[in-house]
Order: structure tokens, then sequence, then C-alpha cells
């Protein structure tokens, strides 16, 4: 007797209640921290929710040009399983609680005062050094030039808010 191929929705299963689930957590606070960092750079409210159908709209639209490629509809599985296990962690209501559930995010003012959800300080440092590390080490390394840091994308947020100066020592 051979091997039984396993169905889309069962490999689907195995990825995003295994290594995915390690690598990003729980997909329920997974697609809420993207949803606020959608939210952000769109200027709209966007939800966990929307972001799973916008995540199945790429794969399908990726899907019109070659409507056989098995990774794209294991993907849209992938995407459709995340949002079924998002019941499993509903959303705090208290905004304390909910910054709390979700780790790095804090309440700030706009320029026009309004409220917006923004990283933590510790939170903007850590992507910072992310990106600094991402670029090309030799490139960066022992290098603490002001027009080469303004030249990384979200450079002139974390100067704003004066991270910058915490990772130039």
């Amino acid at each position: 007797m051979g091997l039984v191929e396993s169905s889309i929705l069962q490999e689907a299963d195995a990825i995003i209640n295994g290594p995915r689930q390690d690598a990003y957590g729980h997909p329920g606070l997974n697609f809420q921290r993207i949803a606020l960092k959608w939210s952000v750079t769109l200027g709209i409210p966007v939800t966990r929710e929307q972001v799973a159908i916008c995540m199945i709209d790429l794969k399908t639209s990726r899907l019109i040009n070659e409507p056989t490629h098995r990774d794209s509809w294991l993907d849209i599985a992938g995407y459709a399983g995340c949002a079924d296990r998002f019941r499993e962690k509903p959303i705090p209501e208290d905004p304390e609680a909910l910054y709390a559930w979700l780790g790095g995010f804090e309440i700030d003012l706009d320029e026009l005062g309004e409220e917006v959800v923004v990283p933590t300080a510790k939170a903007k440092r850590e992507e910072l050094e992310r990106r600094i590390r991402e670029h090309s080490l030799k490139q960066l390394e022992g290098i603490h030039d002001k027009r080469l840091l303004d030249a990384m994308p979200m450079m002139e947020d974390y100067q704003k808010r004066g991270a910058i100066a915490e990772v130039r020592e």
C-alpha cells in the first residue's frame, strides 16, 4: 500500500498550527497586529478579518494567472484556517488590556491630537535594529552616519519620536 497524499486542508492545518504558529504566534494575535499596522499605513481602521480577506484576495489574484498553482490554494486554505481560529483569541474590549494582549503597542497622539495606536519606543527601537541588521552589514559596520540612517524606510517617524538617539548611543 502506497503513501496517501494529504489534502490541502490537512496540509494547511498542519502548517498554521505548527511552524507558522511557532514563528508568528497565535493567528488571532498575529493578524490583529497586522491589522493595526495596516490601519496606520492606510489611515483607516482595519480588522484582523479584513487582513485575512485581503491575503486571500492576494492569492486569488495570483491564481488568475496560474489557476493550478497549488501553493496559492494552500495559502488560501491557511488564511481561512487562521481566520477560523480568531474565535479562540477574542480581542479585549478594555484598551489597556488590548495593548497588553498585543504587546509592543501603545496609544499616542497624532499631529491633530487624535489618539492613534503606535509601536512602543522599545518596539520601534527593535524594528530599527532589525532593519539595520537586515541591510548589508558590511556597509553599515562601524558607520553611524545620520545620512545613511535617514535613507532607511520609516526613519522620519523614528526621528520625530526621538528613537534614533537611543539606537545611535
